[in-house]
């Protein structure tokens, strides 16, 4: 099938915290004197593309466009590129290259980029096994052969995998420091942050200060604790699902890989590896990851709003109240219910309201933090669940929040659908979360009965309104 045939789908990226982990980042950044590490905000790609066939180029810049947050610039030929590259503020953080054209040689180019310090991908439509060691060596981060479409699958497959790796932290632990640093350059070629640690006991310090620590790569022979030991106490406190292992030994590799794998790793490596097969097997276990997290976050999200469901808040409900009771948090639970909401799908469809019901899902997650737990309870109503805020800024959180919710109106198919919400909320100690939510949901009743479009707080002699206004 010709290079220039039409593309296959493309997934588009995907990297959700997991349950587990949502529910720690929570309770991390609630409870006092615990931290996490997180990950540095990182800016959008600006890729250099030099390929020669206008409609290849034009194709290629389309589709890296639509599925990775990035620029993309195409020239067609080394000179274009060149002047570009050249101008002091080009910005450019990726290059994608075509190895065959008319005005430069394949090591010309491949040179030129290197001198610059700028990351490449090759593409050719030539391979042997000169050409593959050449641009390893060279400090290419991989090649892309023209044979087909799915050979576009693997390019666009690549630099999604390059963007989201500078949020994956890998930690490297190696007594010899040449070890570490030749696998702290492949990592570093593919973006990945990277950790390192020269034992056992140094690497379980470090991953107990960063919890968001995906893979760990360790030797076995190492001083104070070998990487068998290692990987058998990660296993203690992480499992397979958490974290991942692969271990790496030059050292009876056949025996050693089934130890490795029998303790609890996910994966081993004998020495000397090739680095592709490195990254390969790098690639792989963090890509797995973020296979069993997406599955995890989409059994506790709402399909229709992106919301939590009602089996996380009860989860991780469940574990902010027993901080509650050790006296760790204060809690407040609110109930919010979307007003007259059965007169919006009997006179407007379904299908409005469901644009209401994702509206009011887009409303609440830019109005409360990461730290408060929001979900849908089901039908029009949903519950919030915020920790350790005084009375008077709740007041002003949901009564600001009813307030934005009245100015918002939904437009479906050319119609203008106004919206109002009535809120119960409960701060008060209760035994169980149950009794707290159901406390909400009392003065959620009393808002209903008073009118609507109002905020009641519930006390324990008599809910009281902090808004009137219909």
């Amino acid at each position: 099938m010709p290079w220039d045939s039409d593309l296959p789908t493309v997934v588009a990226r995907h990297r959700k915290t997991p349950h587990g982990n949502r529910a720690a980042f929570i309770l991390a950044n609630l409870l006092p004197k615990q931290k996490t590490y997180m990950a540095p905000p990182f800016e959008v790609e600006k890729i250099l593309l030099l390929e020669d066939s206008r409609l290849l180029a034009s194709t290629l810049k389309r589709e890296m466009e639509k599925h990775i947050s990035c620029q993309v610039t195409t020239v067609a030929t080394f000179q274009e590129a060149k002047s570009l590259v050249h101008q002091p503020a080009h910005g450019f953080t990726l290059a994608v290259l075509d190895l065959t054209l008319p005005d430069a040689t394949q090591e010309e180019i491949v040179e030129f980029f290197r001198g610059l310090s700028i990351p490449c991908i090759v593409m050719t439509s030539r391979f042997d096994e000169a050409l593959r060691e050449y641009v390893f060596a060279k400090g290419v981060i991989d090649f892309v052969l023209k044979d087909g479409p799915a050979s576009l699958e693997y390019l666009f497959s690549l630099l999604m995998r390059l963007h989201r790796n500078r949020e994956v932290q890998i930690l490297i632990v190696d007594d010899s420091r040449s070890a570490r640093e030749h696998m702290k350059r492949l990592l570093h070629k593919h973006h990945f942050q990277v950790l390192e640690a020269q034992d056992g006991v140094e690497a379980l310090s470090i991953l107990n200060q960063h919890d968001t620590i995906n893979l760990v790569v360790t030797d076995y022979t190492m001083p104070n604790m070998d990487g068998y030991e290692l990987t058998r106490q990660i296993r203690q406190k992480w499992g397979k699902d958490q974290l991942a292992v692969l271990g790496i030994s030059s050292v009876g590799a056949h025996v050693l890989s089934a130890r490795f794998l029998k303790i609890g790793a996910n994966d081993f490596l004998g020495k000397p590896f090739l680095e592709e097969e490195f990254t390969c097997r790098v690639t792989r276990n963090v890509e797995n990851l973020e296979r069993i997290r997406a599955l995890e976050e989409a059994a506790v999200r709402d399909v229709l709003t992106g919301l939590h469901n009602r089996r996380f808040l009860r989860d991780v409900g469940t574990q902010m109240f027993s901080s509650v009771q050790r006296g760790k948090l204060t809690l407040c639970a609110a109930i919010l219910d979307v007003d007259f909401f059965k007169k919006v799908n009997d006179t407007y469809g379904h299908d409005a309201g469901d644009a209401v019901l994702r509206t009011m899902g887009g409303i609440l997650r830019r109005h409360f933090s990461n730290k408060d737990i929001v979900a849908r309870a089901g039908g029009e109503e949903f519950c919030i669940l915020v920790a350790n805020q005084p009375e008077s800024a709740l007041q002003q959180l949901f009564e600001n929040l009813r307030t934005i919710i009245q100015k918002t109106t939904i437009t479906h198919q050319g119609v203008a659908i106004p919206i109002t919400v009535s809120i119960g909320v409960s701060i008060h100690k209760t035994d169980t979360l149950d009794e707290l939510i159901n406390q909400a949901d009392a003065a959620l009743y009393t808002a209903k009965q008073n009118g609507r479009n109002r905020v009641i707080f519930h006390t324990p002699e008599a809910p009281t309104s902090k808004e009137s206004t219909t």
